[in-house]
């Protein structure tokens, strides 16, 4: 008889890792994520792109943290086979979504960068806004002043 390279628990653990990932997607998809609202509804179509990899990004990290939180339950002599099986499904799946395996190291700061490329265009529309309302205001005092110079030439 073949020994099993991983123990039935191994296998257990990365199917219910994974049956969760899958049941925190529908809940997002439901409505409980506005990370994924702004990623399905931003008005411009980088920012869509951006905030889509990024609701994607944090999936994945969320996944992954979750399932070190979970590994520290598991006995000693089980928590090695379950380690290595989950990580070789994990980077298979986090290649099939971000391109490549490496990915997996650069997770972190993918998401750092792309939160920053977000709040930097936040700051920018913020600005904007600052701006159109100054213009606002200074058009309609100058439109006050031409009433007032038109009234005294009458």
């Amino acid at each position: 008889m073949m020994r099993k390279r991983f123990s039935d628990q191994a296998y257990l653990f990365c199917l219910n890792s994974f049956k969760e990932a899958r049941h925190n997607l529908i809940s997002d998809s439901l409505g409980s994520s506005s990370d994924l609202y702004k990623a399905l509804y931003s008005p411009k179509k980088s920012l869509r792109n951006a905030e889509l990899e990024r609701y994607e990004l944090l999936v994945i990290k969320r996944q992954w943290e979750s399932a070190v939180l979970q590994s520290k339950k598991i006995s000693d002599n089980e928590r090695a086979s379950v380690r290595s099986l989950f990580v070789n499904i994990y980077r298979d799946y986090v290649a099939k979504i971000q391109g490549t395996s490496l990915d997996l190291y650069f997770i972190e700061d993918h998401l750092k960068a792309i939160e920053s490329l977000l709040e930097m265009n936040r700051k920018w529309d913020d600005r904007l806004k600052l701006l159109q309302v100054d213009f606002l205001k200074n058009e309609k005092i100058l439109d006050d002043m031409i009433s007032k110079e038109e009234s005294k030439i009458k």
